[in-house]
């Protein structure tokens, strides 16, 4: 545990920066600021950069957290990060061969340790994230604690108090535990992929379940920023891992920044793209990564490395995101063994999917559902990925349904979120590929059927000619012979029309 500081320094930074009256001659420093009626009288918590009073503001008698930061915080971390610079650009001339840019990695640290020593900032961060939640369907489970914009300074910040417990604390949420791991990563997804400000902080002491049953997120200091080009180029690389499209994972890889443009090729030869698929698998069995055969993926990169060199970087981006996924995954397998975040994943992934109009995204939605025909013509319609589709939309609307909502069936859920994609007048994604895809169906359809009239007439012998004078349909059947492509598709099609049977 961090130690202390005391209340008399605490208060006193209270007052200095809130522009609060002194104490009146003779009071201690540590009696209570002026603009509260009552704070605790130790903190209720602490941490390295700070510590945390429960308190009441007096002019309007609501009920708050007052974090002050501890004094000397930003010289000490100053220090700190000058000399883990310096080991950082050492490291790189004595292991040259690292590709990541370490010193970046220090650099992007270290302006995010100073920015959580701004709390203008972080009030601005979950004022934000406050705004941006409630604009989607997560509104009603979501939500972060409201700032007290007049009470808050770099160094002061007042918000309003929550009551719950944390999120990992299994015994005291009522037995939902499991909803909230869902509606969490819900909620990472989403501002990793759509509002594009990342909460970085995800410990459990961060994670609270309200007493209404919401999940609230705690701590809005260290956040980073997500660009639409990396959010849609993260959604891409999940679509093709899950498809085991190869092909499109080196590019993925470059534009995410793990690989040096220019090693595309490299890539694609060394087979990396099926190692990140089996990895992939591995993870989606559930069981986190005590479950994964670490010594055959280590056994494979280093086989790799030994004949392609050193192909793969860390962009420092990658650092924060992996953090708060992490804890995200330890919170979940803490509450099932079994637990598998990449299952997990698949709700958020697949309403962005069939609600972003972008062309990428589109794409993207294609390689999700498609496999790669069984002749090598191109790719076709999975049957089980569709079901996993349609499955995933199912799982966001369980995810995102306010607590005391009435509860539906997975089956119910399904069924109208199947009808309102197919009728949304204003068109989306799933309509514009079921489009496409009932076109090559009545292609496939048309050359099934003049394969099978003209075999009947040459079966009729003589008589045909009177039924076809002109040969019409000999010539039909040569310009529309049945490919084996043709074959793949009435087959999906029957594999479709037997999982809707009821």
């Amino acid at each position: 545990a961090c130690p202390l500081f005391s209340n008399e320094v605490a208060f006193d930074m209270i007052r200095a920066e809130l522009g609060l009256p002194a104490p009146p001659p003779g009071a201690s420093s540590a009696e209570v600021p002026s603009a509260f009626s009552s704070l605790s009288a130790q903190p209720v918590a602490a941490a390295s950069l700070g510590q945390v009073y429960r308190g009441t503001v007096r002019e309007t008698g609501v009920e708050v957290a007052v974090k002050v930061q501890r004094p000397g915080v930003l010289e000490a971390i100053a220090m700190d990060m000058y000399l883990i610079r310096g080991a950082a650009g050492l490291a790189k001339r004595v292991f040259p061969w690292i590709n990541t840019d370490l010193v970046g990695a220090v650099d992007e640290w270290g302006l995010r340790f100073v920015d959580e020593l701004d709390y203008e900032m972080e009030a601005q961060a979950a004022m934000s994230f406050r705004d941006e939640i409630g604009k989607t369907p997560l509104a009603s489970v979501v939500c972060a604690p409201l700032p007290v914009l007049p009470l808050s300074s770099r160094r002061v910040l007042t918000a309003e108090w929550v009551n719950g417990v944390r999120l990992d604390n299994a015994q005291n949420t009522k037995g939902d535990i499991g909803r909230l791991c869902a509606v969490a990563l819900t909620a990472y997804l989403t501002m990793l992929l759509e509002t594009g400000v990342l909460h970085c902080d995800a410990h459990p002491g961060n994670l609270l379940r309200t007493d209404d049953g919401r999940l609230c997120i705690l701590d809005w200091g260290l956040v980073t920023a997500v660009d639409g080009e990396l959010q849609i180029s993260f959604l891409e690389h999940i679509a093709h891992l899950t498809s085991r499209d190869y092909d499109a994972i080196p590019a993925d890889l470059v534009r995410l920044g793990f690989v040096p443009a220019g090693k595309e090729d490299a890539i694609a030869q060394a087979g990396v793209a099926q190692v990140l698929a089996q990895l992939y698998e591995q993870l989606a069995g559930g069981g986190g990564a005590k479950k994964i055969d670490v010594g055959e993926v280590g056994r494979t990169l280093t086989g790799l490395t030994q004949s392609y060199g050193n192909l793969f970087q860390i962009p420092p981006y990658f650092l924060y995101i992996l953090r708060a996924f992490t804890v995200l995954e330890g919170i979940g397998l803490q509450n099932d063994p079994d637990y598998s975040i990449i299952d997990a994943c698949l709700p958020y992934i697949t309403r962005r999917l069939v609600t972003d109009q972008s062309p990428r995204s589109r794409a993207a939605l294609r390689s999700f559902v498609s496999s790669q025909a069984a002749s090598g013509a191109g790719r076709q319609i999975d049957t089980r990925r569709a079901q996993q589709l349609v499955g995933g939309l199912s799982g966001y609307a369980s995810a995102t349904r306010g607590v005391n909502a009435s509860g539906t069936s997975e089956e119910e859920d399904a069924v109208a979120i199947g009808a309102r994609l197919l009728l949304d007048e204003r068109g989306n994604p799933v309509q514009a590929l079921l489009l496409e895809e009932a076109a090559r169906v009545v292609d496939a359809v048309l050359r099934d059927y003049a394969g099978t009239v003209s075999s009947m007439l040459e079966r009729a012998g003589p008589a045909a000619r009177a039924l076809d004078p002109l040969g019409a349909w000999g010539v039909a059947k040569r310009m529309l012979a049945k490919e084996e492509e043709d074959e793949e598709v009435l087959r999906t099609v029957r594999s479709l029309l037997l999982g809707a049977a009821p």
